[in-house]
């Protein structure tokens, strides 16, 4: 009996809906906010994407799911040539402000 009853306790406990405060929101991320916290990111990490000669940042068709973005990026300062991509993710939102991650896979060229 009190095993019956344990697990209809269990069960009970698993259907019930979580709480407003155990969900956790993944918000969608666009071309355009792919490029701004790209470039962004780029100025306060790289010291040479503020004084390079040529850069770009290309996030066409860089979706990979809903809220990750991929960028391809690359610029040349003095003789040095950097090349390779950006990965952005949108963690979360809570309360309003939304959190996010971005990595950088550069290399010289």
């Amino acid at each position: 009996m009190k095993r019956i009853l344990l697990g209809a306790i269990v069960l009970v406990g698993l259907l019930a809906p979580a709480g407003a405060s155990a969900y956790v929101e993944h918000p969608a991320i666009g071309e355009a906010a792919a490029f701004e916290r790209t470039q962004s990111y780029l100025a306060k990490t790289y010291p040479g994407w503020r004084t390079r000669k040529y850069g770009y940042i290309d996030c066409r068709h860089g979706r990979i799911n809903g809220y990750i973005w991929s960028c391809a990026v690359g610029w040349i300062r003095g003789y040095n040539c950097w090349q390779g991509r950006t990965r952005i993710e949108n963690e979360y939102a809570e309360e309003g402000v939304v959190y996010y991650s971005i990595r950088i896979n550069a290399r010289r060229c």
